[in-house]
């Protein structure tokens, strides 16, 4: 019998083939600060949103392609400035979570939010120093919103190879809008944490989870400039 979780890991590795870290830079950096007003973008529309942070990432990346490559922490600090103000931890660590967050106490809550955090830019600033002149195309006809919550549809596309279909979901915080979830060609990657996660809460502790995280993070170095 197929097992569903390994099929669903494999397409989503096949997702990542084609667009990989030009589109988790978006889970890249998850900041703490759900209420607070990015400067110059209040007010801005979903789509609008998401091409502001879309433009000046891949602007600063192709025109300093080489540094942030050779200094991979150039590149943490660009995650940082452009694309953390745009994200609730907080929202996307229960997510990722499911039930366990609930079942968590409030310290490994915590604990589990800078880790998964670090992880993540770590990981995504590390992917993200291969750039290849990939570009992302608005979608409007996909584009949707609602009151509270919104769709924005892109295609990504990469030299030689077919278009992957990219939905960033957001919701509304005050006049703002925060990105809490992409899909790749329909699969989710928050939700792809979550499978994760709950597959390795069943042979061991949130406790211990959350301490191999803690100690990948202290022992990552960024390999050498390819």
């Amino acid at each position: 019998m197929t097992n569903p979780g390994r099929v669903h890991g494999e397409k989503m590795m096949q997702a990542h083939k084609i667009g990989y870290f030009l589109v988790v830079f978006w889970l890249a950096f998850l900041a703490g600060q759900p209420g607070a007003a990015v400067a110059g973008v209040e007010k801005q529309s979903p789509e609008e949103t998401v091409k502001t942070v879309t433009t000046e990432m891949l602007t600063a990346l192709r025109s300093q392609k080489e540094a942030y490559k050779n200094d991979p922490r150039q590149l943490v600090s660009l995650i940082e400035r452009i694309i953390a103000p745009h994200f609730d931890i907080r929202v996307m660590a229960r997510e990722a979570l499911g039930l366990n967050w609930r079942r968590a106490t409030p310290e490994q809550q915590k604990r589990f939010m800078a880790a998964f955090r670090k992880l993540l830019v770590n990981d995504y600033a590390e992917e993200f120093r291969n750039y290849s002149n990939q570009a992302v195309e608005f979608q409007p006809e996909h584009a949707g919103s609602g009151k509270d919550y919104a769709l924005v549809s892109t295609h990504v596309t990469s030299p030689g190879e077919q278009p992957v279909r990219v939905d960033y979901r957001l919701y509304r915080v005050g006049s703002d809008w925060r990105i809490y979830d992409v899909d790749i060609d329909g699969i989710s990657l928050l939700f792809n944490y979550r499978d994760t996660f709950s597959e390795e809460l069943q042979h061991e502790t949130l406790d211990a989870l959350i301490a191999r995280m803690e100690h990948k993070n202290d022992s990552f170095h960024f390999s050498a400039g390819k």
